[in-house]
């Protein structure tokens, strides 16, 4: 099961010469690299303005620690890759998101109306407009002890447009695949999912692997239908003893069953709408028995939007805006507990 588990990683990781783990040199004056980046999002549903840090330091700490600056980093990345504009597939903004926090070789994949000039655009091959969504980049960083890594950005979107809801929502996901993926019991739409970025990587890797430095990293994160296959990867590359750092938001059920034994933080609210509170009917991936059956731990809270976040198409409360925002009005803390 090992072996098969680690197959597709080692077709990924196979043209980098050299990987190290996410163990840092102890450095006694640590040098800080954190930079505010403003990242913009559709504003229907707030500001569409989010602050963030962005720097090595974020990825000094090892994937156990819960990061809330890196939460709040990816929840910004996630709340620009979804469009919600009425202009799906135009990446009207994560690709400046990327480009802003300083990712380079950006790769947009089923966002195949893009036209913009900061990324470099790959198509799944679908034939509909739509499908799966995510996006790809690199950067190399300098950890406080001086020395070179690299950070491989992968941001998976959530549910937009009938093509997802149908092929991923409902019909992937009303039972678990008859094949595991890589060894990993999930449900067939998710399993799809993973391939296509587990696909593009193999490229992408192969394509950038001579400008990496030889220490690199990962960080996956997604919402909702995205965050399915982030916990797999994530899973799958930490199984490999890989540096992989996994953030979910919302994120739907990838298995039928709690592996709470990964480093995986999955974001999740009480009073999401497919949520243990929430009042969707329809709940995809067995999201009607529990909100937990994921890879990773789960951070949950209770505070209900309805509150304060409305949008011109009527209260949503699963909107990755919504996240963003109670991580950044300080609903959890710096070490994921509720406030």
């Amino acid at each position: 099961m090992k072996f098969k588990r680690i197959t597709a990683l080692l077709l990924i990781l196979s043209v980098i010469a050299a990987l190290s783990g996410c163990k840092m040199p102890d450095s006694s004056d640590p040098v800080k690299s954190r930079n505010v980046v403003t990242i913009r999002y559709n504003k229907n549903y707030d500001t569409g303005v989010a602050e963030v840090y962005w720097g090595s330091e974020l990825f000094e700490k090892d994937p156990d620690e819960f990061s809330l600056d890196l939460a709040k980093a990816s929840a910004a990345l996630c709340a620009a890759s979804n469009d919600r504009s009425g202009r799906l597939g135009y990446g009207e903004f994560i690709a400046d998101a990327m480009d802003d926090l300083g990712l380079e070789d950006i790769w947009l994949y089923s966002y195949n109306k893009y036209s913009g000039k900061k990324a470099t655009v790959e198509t799944d091959g679908a034939d509909w407009d739509l499908s799966t969504a995510f996006a790809i980049g690199h950067q190399t960083m300098t950890a406080s002890d001086g020395h070179d890594f690299e950070v491989i950005v992968v941001v998976c979107r959530g549910t937009e447009g009938w093509q997802d809801a149908v092929f991923f929502d409902f019909v992937g996901s009303l039972s678990l695949a008859a094949e595991t993926w890589e060894g990993y019991d999930t449900y067939l739409g998710y399993a799809n999912f993973a391939n296509q970025i587990k696909n593009a990587l193999i490229d992408y890797v192969n394509n950038y692997a001579d400008t990496f430095a030889s220490e690199v990293k990962f960080l996956f994160t997604g919402h909702s239908l995205g965050g399915a296959p982030v916990q797999l990867l994530t899973a799958c590359f930490q199984d490999a003893d890989k540096c992989a750092y996994g953030y979910t938001f919302g994120s739907l059920n990838a298995t039928d069953k709690p592996h709470t034994e990964y480093d995986i933080w999955n974001i999740y609210n009480t009073y999401d709408d497919y949520g243990p509170g929430g009042e969707e009917f329809f709940k995809p991936s067995g999201g009607w028995y529990t909100y937990d059956n994921k890879y990773g731990k789960v951070l949950l809270f209770t505070f209900d939007f309805g509150t304060v976040f409305t949008s011109p198409d009527g209260y949503y409360n699963h909107v990755m805006a919504g996240y963003y925002g109670a991580l950044r009005d300080g609903l959890l803390d710096e070490e994921g507990r509720e406030t």
